[in-house]
């Protein structure tokens, strides 16, 4: 796949407005502050630890990064894509919750979509 065609893709996929929805500014900074703000009301209400406050938080966040795997076992080789979290202020909550939600009653759960589960976070 040369770098017009994966350009291509990922504008073909990234102007989906289904999936992908075009934003002015990035939250990250807000997101991250927002998150700080419930975390420390969580420690003053002694809902969760210092450690777990030092690890939730995020001391350099980033937006998360897009990228294609190309399917090359399809005509056209379309890409699957990816958006890697590394250094994004959710990924350690993620983290963090995963153990927790295997206790979950898995048919409840998965009727709420995952957007409006991490709002409460």
């Amino acid at each position: 796949m040369d770098k017009e065609h994966k350009i291509s893709e990922a504008n073909r996929q990234l102007g989906d407005t289904n999936y992908f929805k075009r934003l002015d500014l990035d939250p990250t900074s807000d997101l991250q502050r927002v998150l700080n703000e419930n975390l420390t009301e969580m420690l003053v209400s002694k809902e969760i630890s210092e450690d777990n406050i030092e690890y939730l938080t995020v001391t350099n966040p980033r937006a998360g990064l897009f990228y294609l795997l190309p399917k090359i076992h399809k005509p056209g080789n379309p890409g699957h894509p990816i958006v890697s979290a590394n250094g994004h202020p959710r990924k350690r909550i993620s983290e963090f919750v995963y153990p927790h939600h295997l206790s979950l009653d898995y048919h409840r759960v998965s009727k709420i979509p995952p957007t409006i589960l991490l709002s409460y976070l």
